[in-house]
């Protein structure tokens, strides 16, 4: 706008020369937005991989959690998912990380059960093989949390 106002004012010759320069910037301008672009698109494919990786997991935790041993469960996870069983194998820790979280879950759930029905700390933690205080902290930060 301004240059299209003061360009009488100008030399040809600077004319011209500003002409390439305002080429060249609205040129690094599209470069930089297409770098912008790959970039989110890279990040948008890394954030959908974690979550197929995630997802893969837990379905493979799920198959141990229904009682198959861990060749047995990467065999079906692998079938259902269509992802070759080489490339689960290395989800085990996450998958034994999903199931340690869930039984705790579990756990935790029974014993706000157990609370609710009268139980006494002493009681629970002899159901559940855990020492009273543990069951205490485990109901405070139950409490805490809700």
């Amino acid at each position: 706008m301004l240059l299209k106002r003061y360009a009488h004012l100008l030399p040809l010759n600077e004319l011209e020369r500003l002409e390439v320069e305002l080429g060249r910037m609205a040129e690094e301008i599209r470069q930089l937005k297409r770098r912008r672009h790959h970039q989110e698109l890279a990040r948008h494919r890394a954030r959908n991989h974690r979550k197929r990786i995630r997802e893969i997991a837990w379905i493979l935790a799920d198959q141990v959690l229904a009682g198959r041993n861990w060749d047995e469960a990467i065999r079906i996870t692998s079938h259902s998912t269509g992802t070759p069983s080489e490339r689960i194998e290395p989800l085990i820790p996450l998958a034994q990380n999903h199931i340690v979280k869930t039984s705790r879950a579990r756990r935790n759930r029974q014993i706000m059960q157990m609370v609710a029905k009268g139980y006494t700390n002493a009681d629970i933690g002899e159901r559940v093989g855990m020492h009273e205080k543990s069951i205490s902290r485990i109901i405070n930060d139950e409490i805490r949390r809700s």
